[in-house]
């Protein structure tokens, strides 16, 4: 995905990337602290545009939680779930027993039953 044009097409962790400045500056020399400042001000940008009715793609609360945890979490490119889904999965704990909850939510959730099992844990999310 392209870098946005404008902050309505911000897709938080997908085209806001170290990879995506590079491409749309092709040729030059960028560094790690303009694309920094770019992505700040991007998500400033893309806040201000939802405070005014914007309709964007991701909602403002995942793009706080992204900016809190980092790379973890929802912030992950890589990640299948979202913040609430991860807790959702995690409030099952106690109800769990055995394989076949766990399985039945990985199905659920589109993940592995190894997924399910590390937030359990608290190794992911």
């Amino acid at each position: 995905m392209p870098w946005p044009e404008h902050p309505k097409f911000l897709q938080p962790n997908k085209n806001d990337t170290w990879n995506d400045y590079q491409k749309l500056h092709r040729g030059k020399i960028v560094t790690t602290s303009a694309w920094r400042e770019a992505r700040d001000a991007l998500h400033r940008d893309f806040r201000e545009y939802l405070s005014r009715g914007g309709i964007a793609q991701v909602q403002a609360s995942d793009l706080e939680e992204m900016e809190r945890n980092g790379d973890r979490g929802a912030a992950n490119a890589r990640a299948v779930l979202t913040h609430s889904q991860a807790m959702e999965i995690f409030n099952f704990k106690s109800a769990a027993r055995g394989s076949r909850m766990c399985s039945a939510l990985a199905r659920a959730y589109g993940v592995t039953p190894k997924a399910i099992r590390d937030i359990w844990k608290g190794r992911t999310w």
